[in-house]
């Protein structure tokens, strides 16, 4: 089981990073989540003991599966939690829209320099 989990989590920082999945907020400023076909994930970040819990919620709205580092750990697998932790950073940055922001000063920017020879 650590071996699925551990892919899920890899999946989710890698299309994360590449802009391909869409976190929304929740009520709660450590939480988020975001909708794969019927399923809904939700991310929760623990600040103070930086670790994590992920849940997978059914079409139903339950949760199906809960797993969080120390489960993955115990099975023999890799912590993943400094991983997540840069990847809430980079949620919680495209939610406020500064990723947004920064890549259009820097598209101001490129257009500023001088082209290559």
């Amino acid at each position: 089981m650590s071996s699925k989990w551990e892919q899920l989590v890899e999946t989710l920082i890698r299309l994360s990073s590449n802009g391909k999945l869409d976190w929304q907020e929740t009520s709660d400023p450590e939480i988020f989540q975001t909708r794969v076909g019927s399923r809904l994930l939700q991310l929760e970040w623990s600040s103070i003991f930086e670790t994590f819990t992920l849940k997978i919620l059914g079409a139903h709205g339950g949760v199906v599966d809960s797993f969080d580092a120390d489960d993955i750990v115990n099975l023999g697998g890799k912590n993943w939690s400094p991983e997540v932790e840069n990847l809430v950073v980079l949620i919680k940055r495209n939610i406020s829209g500064a990723e947004a922001e920064l890549d259009a000063v820097l598209d101001a920017l490129s257009e500023k320099e001088d082209p290559p020879f």
